[in-house]
């Protein structure tokens, strides 16, 4: 098995396919109706995006009128979420990670998401619940914490290794994972189709497959009176054959 990344290695090195792989455009339009009926519930004009990666919730928070900042660890990443959000005045980004920072522009927020399976990132449940800590502190009266993950219990269960295939022209980008101790290992391997033969690159880097009673568990340590489960970010009620958590928090 080929050595691991840290989450910045490894998202500034999948950081030119990120787009084709994520199937950026179409993602910002699916993730603007999804985002909708959480944003009219919570009242939410101001966010953060905590993991934005290339920025496709910051541009549907921005789209849906949202005052919204993504926070990335990758330069990389980064560069491309401020390109796409080159006509959308009320999207911004910063470098920076989930435990120490917070944008000084919006010194409290109405809703702090951390979306697209990035909580996993974090080593373990004793910083899951300090990064909870954090966060709550930046919330605005009334703000929530809205944190989508993967459904690990179903993935543990049932012993899951494909993420997702996708193909975009030349490229075929396969997620996996392998499931080492006592975290598990997410990689991405990429193949491009060329004249002379394909080609392919591998990289690697271990998430911790927290399930939503995990993360329920960390809010309320944190501090939050209200946490409630759901199965997508449209408020679908909890089940634990989901595909995705959500866990709500405030």
């Amino acid at each position: 098995m080929m050595p691991t990344m840290s989450p910045e290695q490894f998202y500034d090195a999948v950081s030119q396919q990120y787009d084709a792989m994520t199937d950026f455009s179409a993602r910002v339009a699916r993730e603007a109706a999804a985002l909708t009926p959480l944003l009219e519930q919570f009242r939410v004009r101001t966010a953060v995006d905590m993991g934005c990666g290339t920025g496709a919730h910051v541009l549907a928070l921005a789209s849906l009128g949202v005052r919204a900042t993504g926070v990335d660890l990758s330069d990389r990443m980064l560069a491309h979420a401020r390109s796409h959000a080159a006509e959308h005045p009320d999207a911004a980004f910063l470098r920076g990670d989930f435990l120490t920072t917070f944008p000084p522009s919006l010194p409290s927020a109405d809703a702090i998401f951390c979306l697209g399976n990035s909580l996993p990132h974090i080593e373990s449940t004793g910083r899951l619940q300090a990064v909870f800590a954090h966060w709550k502190r930046h919330l605005s009266p009334g703000g929530r914490i809205i944190v989508q993950l993967l459904n690990y219990a179903r993935i543990l269960r049932e012993r899951e290794r494909i993420v997702a295939i996708r193909r975009d022209g030349p490229l075929t980008v396969v997620r996996f994972y392998d499931f080492t101790e006592p975290r598990i290992t997410f990689n991405i391997l990429t193949v491009t189709d060329a004249a002379t033969g394909p080609g392919h690159t591998l990289v690697s880097t271990p998430l911790t497959p927290f399930t939503a009673g995990d993360i329920a568990d960390a809010a309320r340590a944190a501090g939050c009176a209200t946490v409630e489960l759901r199965s997508s970010l449209r408020l679908d009620p909890w089940s634990e054959d989901a595909k995705d958590a959500i866990v709500i928090a405030g």
